[in-house]
């Protein structure tokens, strides 16, 4: 894929391009598209309303969300939640998202030595939107180490429910996540995340200002707007 890619953007090259992030702008920019051609529409978000009476879990509770593969870092989230055990009392672990291939996320905890931790850890499977929004407004953190996105959807389902965001700083997030005003972003590695995680969920002031921000940035997300913007007259040929 990253060989063919190159090549395959040659023959498009006049075209109009719609991406969701500056970091995919500039990727298609490197790849040969003229900057003129790429332009640059939010994705919309739909927002499920939960009831205020769920609320936060009482122990710190991390929440990963995506699909449980090798690509979208669930190694690394085991890693660091596995390291987070020894400075984080009552700490839990939920995965939200269908296995990359049925056993796999149960060979990775024994691989990762996470036995003795598997009380504090609930795999939900997939779950439907309701549930999805749910268990974000009742998580502490949503955690993202994915290597490479072209945006980062659930960074914005997850702050529409005032839970901020620890990915790493790579392309797509480091759009989807405003560093030290919705979560914060990590160096691509497993100590760099460790510590991020726990400085947002040991750090009263921080998180209720990461909480806020959250919610105000998850605010300026609409299907509307994109919509508009996608009725451009560029993209009418």
């Amino acid at each position: 894929g990253y060989l063919i890619e190159p090549l395959f953007f040659i023959f498009y090259r006049k075209n109009q391009f719609i991406t969701s992030s500056e970091s995919t702008k500039d990727e298609l920019v490197r790849l040969g598209i003229p900057l003129k051609n790429v332009n640059m529409v939010y994705h919309g978000v739909t927002i499920k309303k939960i009831s205020d009476q769920v609320t936060k879990e009482k122990d710190p509770t991390i929440v990963f969300l995506g699909r449980v593969s090798e690509d979208k870092g669930i190694k690394d989230a085991l890693e660091a939640f596995k390291e987070l055990n020894n400075r984080v009392k009552n700490l839990k672990f939920w995965i939200v998202g269908r296995e990359e291939k049925e056993g796999y996320l149960e060979k990775l905890i024994k691989k990762t030595g996470l036995d003795k931790f598997r009380p504090q850890i609930k795999y939900f499977n997939y779950v439907d939107e309701d549930k999805k929004f749910e268990l974000l407004k009742r998580a502490w953190v949503l955690i993202h180490p994915s290597k490479k996105e072209g945006w980062g959807l659930t960074v914005i389902e997850a702050a529409s429910q005032g839970t901020p965001t620890i990915g790493y700083n790579t392309e797509g997030l480091k759009d989807s996540i405003l560093h030290e005003k919705t979560g914060l972003l990590a160096d691509l590695n497993i100590n760099s995340l460790t510590g991020a995680i726990y400085r947002v969920i040991s750090d009263k002031k921080l998180y209720n200002k990461l909480t806020v921000g959250a919610l105000d940035w998850a605010s300026k997300f609409d299907w509307e707007e994109s919509q508009e913007s996608l009725g451009d007259d560029r993209y009418s040929t």
